[in-house]
């Protein structure tokens, strides 16, 4: 629906080109903004939430449901490309596939293809933190520096001590919560 949708905002602001009428394109493309602002609205309320929130289960249970891929005009191929970037190459690992709003595909495998957890194993890691960007290019960020808890001295000295170079040979840098530095140097 999305690419109808595009394919036909195209059109109205291409009729300048075909017919040199910009009156029809203004209108035009006023009309579409007006009308994408109202359904935008509507649908902020929830009485219109079932309108563009219908996110439809196109596999269950490891089994694909046609009659849902025809609903959506996905065809088995697409089905498979985007299990695959979801990491699934077998669909005898996926339980559930659901088709989101916004075109995307969320996977729920089935327990023995789920990838193996620190909890799975009983093991116990401290949460990690934000990582921070702290140089790119070259140029030291300081406000993200302070974010990071850290400072520029002591940047320089891990760049120099650490890593036996300058700022301005880092394409970029990042830190950790854990105050690890991974920088890539300029080549």
């Amino acid at each position: 629906m999305f690419q109808e949708n595009c394919s036909s905002a195209y059109l109205v602001i291409a009729q300048p080109l075909l017919t040199k009428d910009c009156f029809k394109t203004v209108v035009g493309t006023l009309i579409l903004a007006i009308s994408t602002i109202i359904i935008g609205k509507l649908s902020l309320n929830s009485k219109f939430y079932q309108i563009d929130y219908s996110p439809s289960v196109v596999i269950a249970n490891g089994q694909i449901i046609r009659e849902t891929l025809k609903k959506n005009r996905l065809n088995i191929y697409t089905l498979f490309s985007m299990l695959r970037i979801q990491g699934y190459t077998k669909l005898s690992d996926v339980n559930f596939a659901i088709l989101e709003v916004g075109g995307d595909l969320s996977v729920i495998p089935k327990t023995s293809a789920r990838p193996l957890t620190p909890k799975d194993m009983n093991l116990m890691f401290p949460e990690e933190g934000l990582t921070y960007p702290v140089i790119i290019d070259g140029i030291i960020l300081k406000d993200l520096l302070q974010k990071a808890n850290i400072s520029e001295e002591w940047l320089a000295d891990q760049l120099s001590n650490t890593f036996k170079t300058t700022p301005e040979k880092v394409l970029y840098a990042e830190i950790d919560s854990n105050k690890q530095l991974f920088i890539n140097l300029h080549q």
